[in-house]
């Protein structure tokens, strides 16, 4: 979905023509001598081998390729011998790249206000929209933000929303296509309903009118799990298919008993993943249990399940036979705010902790490891931030400011946060890049 293409330009017509003006300026009794190309002679990206003033050879080409190679060893090197990549000092946004200077009729120099960026400046190489669902005091809405804006374009969403609503929570389903919404009412006899369609047609009335807790499948477009509390006598698990033409729940073909209070945490190809009062439980798809833990799950991938124990440390459980996994650099009882996600995308594991046990100080310590990482990745994330978790491809890992108002999106791999300004007043529940 992101991707980085380098292209080398041929040689102009400039070129050519400069190298014929070269040939043609010589004397019949001295020894041949080109005429030394001009900066206007070479365009960006060509490649010239001058004879300097002096008669010394050109630069070798194969200088500078020696010198990044030399630098590449040191820091893979780094990485083996301290067994991670840490970026404290991560590379700072250029503000000034989007403002612009001007003259006024007295001569004197003004500089104009700062351009939002596009997306394609603020995520390089990005050529996919940025769907975000938020909620502000007039409702639920999409904002649409293509490659080519610079601020995203707001949809209201049909779904109904007002001041006794005190809970939204949104997600896309594994394709992006599809997307449900539940909004909950404190104290009500129907405390939650649930709202499917696509991402900018969901609503007005809802597909499910009493449940707690919803999921999509993780990789079955379309795909969806609800806990319904409809049923009389005890709350069951359900699945269906949205309708790609009415945007309706269809094929509702499973229901079994769950506690009332359980908690859907995930749902794929081997089942289910729970979280109920009594700790994590975990089903296969047709509602036999596999394997049980008394602490609560919060996350999990195909692989690996993330439980916070009743202690408040982290454990990280294999997800076939629920046996712990040698993790150190995920959990600790130190560390005062904790924050764990998983991707599907890299079978990666991310961890936001602020603490003694983080090493941050005031900021927050963001560790990356699992996947085909060699060694984890360690960054240094500013505590008005909070968590979001990774995108669907897994390229970055995702933040909001304090008020959601910002999107932060970390780039990992090098240890860069880019962060996205939203039109006042929004807070976002949630968001897909693709």
């Amino acid at each position: 979905m992101l991707a980085r293409l380098r292209v080398a330009r041929p040689l102009s017509q400039l070129d050519v023509t400069a190298y014929h003006r070269s040939m043609d300026a010589r004397d019949d009794h001295d020894k041949v001598r080109p005429i030394p190309l001009g900066d206007a002679d070479v365009g960006v990206g060509d490649t010239a081998f001058v004879e300097d003033a002096d008669g010394e050879s050109p630069m070798r080409p194969w200088l500078p390729l020696s010198i990044a190679l030399v630098a590449l060893i040191i820091v893979v090197g780094s990485v083996a011998a301290f067994g991670a990549l840490r970026f404290d000092d991560p590379p700072p946004s250029d503000e000034a790249a989007f403002t612009s200077d001007g003259a006024g009729e007295d001569g004197s120099t003004t500089t104009a206000p700062a351009l939002n960026p596009r997306l394609d400046e603020l995520l390089p190489g990005t050529t996919d929209r940025l769907t975000l669902i938020a909620q502000n005091e007039d409702g639920l809405w999409a904002l649409l933000w293509d490659p080519s804006f610079r601020e995203p374009k707001p949809l209201q969403l049909d779904v109904a929303f007002d001041e006794a609503i005190n809970t939204a929570v949104a997600s896309f389903d594994s394709g992006g296509r599809f997307l449900a919404v539940m909004t909950c009412i404190e104290g009500a006899t129907v405390p939650c309903e649930l709202f499917v369609g696509s991402p900018t047609n969901v609503g007005p009335e809802p597909d499910v009118r009493d449940t707690t807790s919803f999921l999509w499948h993780s990789s079955e477009v379309g795909r969806i799990a609800w806990l319904d509390g409809e049923s009389p006598n005890a709350t069951t698990l359900a699945t269906g298919s949205v309708n790609p033409l009415s945007g309706r729940i269809e094929d509702v073909d499973q229901r079994f008993p769950v506690s009332e209070r359980a908690a859907l945490v995930r749902w794929d190809t081997e089942g289910f993943v729970l979280a109920t009062p009594e700790g994590t439980l975990v089903l296969t798809g047709d509602g036999e249990p596999v394997w049980t833990h008394g602490g609560t799950a919060i996350t999990a991938t195909d692989m690996v399940v993330g439980i916070v124990e009743n202690d408040g440390t982290w454990t990280l459980l294999d997800r076939t036979f629920g046996k712990a996994i040698e993790s150190p650099a995920l959990g600790s009882i130190d560390d005062s705010v904790v924050f764990i996600a998983t991707s599907d995308a890299a079978n990666l594991i991310g961890r936001l902790a602020h603490g003694r046990a983080s090493g941050s100080g005031s900021d927050m310590s963001l560790t990356i490891t699992g996947g085909s990482l060699r060694a984890p990745r360690i960054l240094t994330i500013p505590q008005r931030f909070g968590p979001l978790g990774f995108t669907a491809d897994a390229e970055y890992f995702l933040l909001t400011t304090a008020d959601l108002g910002d999107i932060g999106f970390v780039d990992w791999r090098i240890g860069a946060t880019r962060v996205a300004a939203l039109p006042p007043g929004y807070s976002v529940i949630a968001l897909d890049l693709g």
